[in-house]
């Protein structure tokens, strides 16, 4: 007899268990994983009761911002203003969605909806996701610093990669010739972050230019910058190889000559011969003066 009682008694905590399950079910959240900054965005609790849940709460990191109350008929839905980060369209919102009108940063987070069904169960249940508001810019990344068109063997590359505003900051990568630069070639600056919350980030990227540099006697450098899975724009310089220009040769001054002799520079002889040439004109001259003067 005990052990038929008992097993009478398992089979009623299952039935028991299976009511309970079928009184209210949270099938899905739907939230979406990225939402672009000043645009509307909507919110759906999707369950399944074999009747009107007592209620439907809304939360945003925690903080309730609307009960849905369908047994309520004069007014089902509450709308808490604690949260001073969310607008809600309340003409469109129903209870299981709703509705988020010009979303700001401000609303990213966690949200939940949390149901609960009729008694005598009460059975309760929630689900929560996360939605991050993005700031996406329009721009692709500026290269700025000593920016050339020719570079040689032995030149210093310093260029900043710099990203427009945005949210969350961007990730920068720089490569050399479609190889990603070694670590010990970049200097990451902390983000700067603005009033409005957007931040700007930058990558330098500092090296000492080798042979193997050069590909085709051309440097390719090129700054990438990412947002999550919604932004990725590029940034390209180019640059050619050239070589050091040539000293000029150094003349040679040799000393002094000596009274009647010529002076020679480098390895010219171009001076030689044009003061050969004024020395017979001189002499010329003063052999026609002196005949002058003697008639």
């Amino acid at each position: 007899m005990a052990r038929t009682a008992a097993t009478v008694a398992i089979v009623i905590i299952s039935l028991l268990h299976q009511g309970v399950s079928l009184d209210i079910v949270l099938k899905d959240l739907v939230v979406p994983e990225q939402a672009k900054r000043f645009t509307n965005v909507t919110l759906e609790c999707i369950y399944e009761s074999r009747m009107k849940p007592i209620f439907v709460k809304w939360l945003h990191n925690d903080l309730e911002f609307l009960k849905f109350q369908p047994k309520d008929p004069v007014d089902p839905i509450n709308l808490f203003t604690d949260d001073s980060s969310l607008v809600v369209n309340a003409n469109e919102t129903t209870g299981n969605k709703v509705v988020l009108t010009e979303v700001d940063l401000s609303a990213s987070g966690n949200y939940t909806c949390e149901v609960m069904g009729e008694s005598p169960n009460f059975h309760e249940d929630k689900m929560t996701k996360v939605m991050t508001v993005v700031e996406i810019p329009d721009e692709k990344p500026t290269i700025e610093g000593d920016v050339r068109d020719h570079f040689a063997v032995g030149d210093t590359v310093n260029l900043t990669c710099t990203t427009p505003p945005s949210f969350p900051g961007a990730t920068l990568s720089w490569f050399i010739n479609e190889h990603e630069a070694p670590h010990d070639f970049l200097h990451k600056y902390a983000p700067e972050k603005s009033k409005d919350g957007l931040i700007v980030s930058r990558l330098s990227l500092n090296f000492k230019l080798a042979p193997s540099h050069f590909i085709g006697g051309e440097l390719r450098l090129k700054c990438v910058a990412s947002i999550l899975t919604l932004y990725t724009k590029t940034s390209e310089h180019s640059q050619q190889a050239s070589s050091k220009p040539e000293e000029p040769p150094i003349k040679e001054v040799r000393n002094l000559p000596e009274e009647g002799s010529l002076i020679t520079i480098g390895n010219s002889g171009c001076f030689s011969v044009w003061a050969s040439f004024l020395h017979i004109v001189v002499m010329h001259t003063v052999l026609i003066i002196s005949a002058h003067l003697l008639h």
